[in-house]
């Protein structure tokens, strides 16, 4: 038996089964031989004869903490979590402050989707062992589920520092890195995950969607494929590699991926979620709106998802208003996602009294408030940085399931603009202070938002729209926030600048009310003017995004808006030049007026 045992640790796995097999050989009953083949059996991925070996052990030894706690891993792998879990408190139970038991604790609640659950487990094991990699790794994921990403982090560094040889604990690294936003790193912390295991399907998959938000499809889609290989019943890769087929336009591969990965782990919320964005964009809002509902599921997502499922919860004793007749009662509509995606669902909120509603309350963003309150049938605003009126509340219903609870068809979106307004002693200040700019009046916004994983993907720099900016006769105003505004300063064609007195988005719209033409890329400026009916040409990634779909220059949500797509990835050369063309024109036949 010990050299059995020595020959596993020493990873020669063969030899050491061969040497297990031997010693039941001549004693059938050895619960340590048949525990350990259970181990190993395990470890070559063989779940069902891993769980059939230790619980034969365990039939013979039920006091074993060790064999019980390997036997939750096996079920675990199974996905048979109840049972996992209820294994991990017996092994607690039999050997109180079991360090592995509440470390497979905190997992198996994290699957459940209990991530404040795991926080407590995590920190029984640290508070027993300070110096445990593991518990501590599983910690930082446990924060980065609850948005804790500083926190995560710091955990996921301290893990690394303590076990800078667990391949674990750097892709664990690598994905609060990539949340954070810090890609350089996540991308050398997954790297450094495949050095030391160079067989770590779920490294390389985590690194193919790193690269794919950094636009480098072919090499995403590489990872997502290696993965595959080592482990082709892997749902996850298969849901990855959908992504960077969709981000190609191979959207029949794609769907083909997401239903294999459905195949494998039925209900698996980002392939449903992927599916889902799939099905819109394809205009098939019948199959696409009522799976984009997953976006809640219990399995995180992303940073936003996470945040929103906090949310819901937030409303847990308010029932959900999902489209029928709400008969005079209280209903409050709750922004979800971006800006861009709030504004385009606000024109639903007229809607809402034909659907009974006696009172409209809206909870948003401090930005919008303002916006809001002058929309048609809205009965008051209030701001997330307060607290939701819970006890005044009949009904809830978060912006994004507008269109589902509406029963929305591609040729039923309501398109009627503009649904929000700009008070008229607004637009007159707004007006004087625009009142020497000669037209025509042309706004641009080049970035979206940076905490949107795929920025990089939809924005450019503003040295890329040389060719627009040298078109001659028009005046340039400035519509862009955040970092990407001090590319203004480096610019050499001139580009007046308000955005300092736009606190929030109804600014921001009274100075697009001054303008004669908004050009942008696809972040909430588009979706700002659009509402506003003002004329709009907004610069598309190719991957594109399901409410822009994949072809044409009209959109069905904004008739005043022109679409300029990409026609390769990542190549905004053609579409720019051919937006500075259009603009030549229109300078040259409306000079001075737009």
């Amino acid at each position: 038996m010990e050299l059995a045992l020595e020959l596993h640790q020493a990873g020669r796995l063969a030899e050491a089964e061969a040497a297990y097999r031997a010693v039941l050989a001549n004693d059938p009953d050895n619960v340590d031989a048949l525990h350990f083949l259970g181990v190993l059996a395990f470890q070559q991925n063989d779940y069902r004869k891993a769980e059939e070996l230790i619980a034969r052990s365990l039939m013979r030894n039920p006091a074993n903490p060790a064999a019980r706690n390997n036997l939750g891993n096996a079920l675990a792998a199974q996905a048979r979590l109840d049972e996992a879990m209820a294994c991990y408190r017996e092994a607690l139970a039999l050997q109180p402050g079991f360090v592995g038991a509440l470390v497979n604790l905190g997992a198996g609640s994290m699957a459940q989707g209990k991530a404040e659950e795991a926080v407590g487990y995590y920190a029984q094991a640290l508070d027993i062992d300070p110096g445990n990699a593991l518990a501590l790794s599983n910690l930082g994921n446990a924060y980065r589920h609850l948005e804790r990403l500083e926190e995560a982090v710091a955990c996921h560094a301290r893990a690394v520092a303590l076990g800078p040889e667990l391949p674990e604990a750097q892709h664990n690294f690598g994905n609060s890195l990539h949340a954070m936003g810090r890609l350089d790193e996540a991308e050398a912390s997954y790297r450094k995950a495949l050095s030391l295991r160079p067989g770590f399907a779920e490294a390389l998959t985590s690194l193919g969607n790193l690269l794919d938000d950094r636009g480098r499809i072919d090499e995403a889609q590489q990872c997502h494929r290696e993965a595959l290989a080592l482990n082709p019943d892997f749902a996850d890769a298969h849901c990855n590699l959908g992504n960077t087929l969709v981000a190609q336009g191979r959207l029949q591969e794609a769907q083909a991926c997401f239903a294999q990965a459905l195949r494998q782990r039925p209900g698996l919320a980002p392939a449903m979620y992927s599916l889902a964005n799939l099905r819109l964009m394809l205009g098939d809002y019948a199959a696409g709106l009522p799976l984009y509902e997953c976006r809640f599921d219990k399995q995180a997502l992303s940073r936003l998802y996470a945040g929103m499922r906090a949310r819901l919860a937030q409303f847990e004793a308010v029932p959900r208003w999902r489209g029928e007749d709400a008969a005079g009662k209280t209903l409050l509509v709750w922004t979800e996602q971006g800006l861009g995606d709030s504004l385009m669902l606000l024109r639903y909120l007229p809607l809402l009294e034909k659907r009974g509603v006696g009172r409209l309350l809206v909870y948003c963003e401090p930005a919008l408030a303002r916006l809001v309150r002058d929309i048609a049938g809205v009965d008051g605003v209030i701001p997330k940085t307060e607290a939701p009126p819970l006890a005044d509340l009949h009904l809830h219903c978060p912006i994004m399931s507008l269109p589902l609870a509406f029963d929305t068809r591609l040729a039923t979106i309501p398109a009627r603009v503009p649904y929000v307004r700009v008070a008229a002693h607004l637009e007159r200040a707004w007006a004087g202070k625009l009142s020497g700019v000669g037209r025509p009046r042309v706004g641009l916004a080049w970035s979206g938002g940076e905490l949107y994983p795929r920025n990089s993907l939809r924005s450019v720099r503003l040295a890329q729209l040389r060719p627009i900016l040298e078109v001659a006769g028009a005046s340039f105003v400035s519509l862009q926030k955040g970092n990407a505004a001090l590319q203004r300063q480096d610019s050499a064609v001139v580009i007046l600048d308000w955005m300092a007195e736009c606190d929030d988005l109804l600014e921001t719209a009274a100075l697009i009310c001054q303008l004669d033409l908004v050009i942008c890329v696809d972040t909430s400026v588009a979706h700002l003017a659009g509402a506003l009916g003002a004329p709009v040409w907004m610069l598309n990634r190719f991957e594109s995004e399901w409410r822009w779909q994949l072809q044409g220059e009209d959109s069905p949500w904004y008739p005043t808006m022109r679409i300029f797509r990409q026609t390769r990835p990542g190549d905004w050369d053609e579409a720019i030049a051919h937006v500075a063309a259009e603009l030549r024109q229109r300078t040259t036949r409306e000079p001075g007026n737009g």
